[in-house]
């Protein structure tokens, strides 16, 4: 699965609920966005605009913008 992502220079971002320290996630502006679908474990959502996402592969970091 990586090896593909990887191989299409496509970027892979896991969400973690769980932050650290100098992390952050809005989980009110993510609850705010209309539900697509939602099931128990699973809320699909659409912003109306496109998400801005920066991902830096050599330091690990990303930024997702609203």
């Amino acid at each position: 699965f990586f090896q593909n992502l990887t191989s299409f220079n496509v970027g892979y971002v896991n969400v973690n609920g769980y932050a650290r320290p100098g992390e952050k996630l809005d989980f009110a502006a993510l609850d705010a966005l209309p539900a697509v679908r939602e099931t128990e474990f699973l809320r699909h959502v659409r912003p109306e605009k496109p998400l801005r996402i920066c991902i830096d592969g050599k330091t690990n970091k990303a930024f997702m913008a609203l």
